[in-house]
């Protein structure tokens, strides 16, 4: 998440288009609209209600209108916008963590699922066939991944534009559910965050604390190359 003074500066910037215009209509004015729509995602987050915003944007206006009766440099206020936004970002982790887990538990329920040690919930839709991969392995796999409220953040689902990964560079979840296909196998599994992208997520798109789910299908499973003779490459693409 960017700094919260950043995103003040570009909150202003996106209000004040309104100002003026119930509609952007210019290039620049779709451009502030849209700074301003995306640092509203940031501010939610945080858990800033609309009566909140008063206060954002009475000090825009007085910095604006050199009428400013608060320092925002001074240590005092610089430490209080520290406190605001850790408590804020804790308790929106808190929150999210909270609803996941009832998301997991729900998923837990469904037919065929499997809760595994680690909080993974695998449920198989098809079988597949031959020997499942190891964790050394190299994959190639379709799938989709969308958070708890159906929104997809990555998508392959083309066998003509599968990814081929090893599986013990992917999030923990990952090297754990594909381990339990074959080849011409899918799956849908759900992450804790805990074996996904835990309390940092993956900004923009995978919130802090998030679980996650996945439908996998796994298409081919290739072993590790051989060790070589002589120095490896530093400077490997892997």
């Amino acid at each position: 998440m960017r700094s919260l003074s950043t995103a003040l500066v570009a909150l202003y910037l996106g209000s004040a288009s309104l100002a003026h215009a119930q509609e952007p209509q210019t290039p620049d004015q779709k451009a502030l609209f849209a700074i301003g729509a995306r640092i509203a995602k940031d501010f939610k987050t945080l858990g800033i209600s609309k009566d909140e915003l008063e206060y954002l944007q009475a000090g825009m206006d007085a910095t604006y209108d050199g009428k400013v009766t608060i320092d925002p440099q001074d240590k005092a206020s610089i430490e209080n916008i520290q406190r605001f936004q850790r408590e804020r970002v804790q308790a929106a982790i808190d929150l999210e963590k909270k609803e996941s887990a009832t998301f997991l538990a729900n998923a837990a329920k469904q037919k065929g699922a499997q809760k595994l040690e680690s909080g993974l919930v695998f449920i198989p839709v098809s079988e597949g066939k031959g020997e499942s991969p190891k964790a050394t392995d190299t994959v190639k796999v379709t799938y989709t991944g969308t958070l708890r409220d159906g929104t997809v953040f990555d998508s392959r689902p083309e066998a003509a534009n599968a990814l081929e990964l090893p599986l013990n560079r992917v999030i923990p979840c990952w090297t754990e559910a594909i381990q339990k296909l074959k080849p011409g196998g899918k799956a849908k599994f759900f992450c804790p965050s805990e074996i996904a992208y835990g309390e940092n997520g993956s900004p923009p798109t995978i919130p802090p604390g998030a679980a996650l789910q996945f439908e996998v299908q796994l298409i081919e499973v290739k072993p590790p190359a051989p060790a070589t003779s002589g120095a490896s490459n530093p400077h490997s693409p892997q």
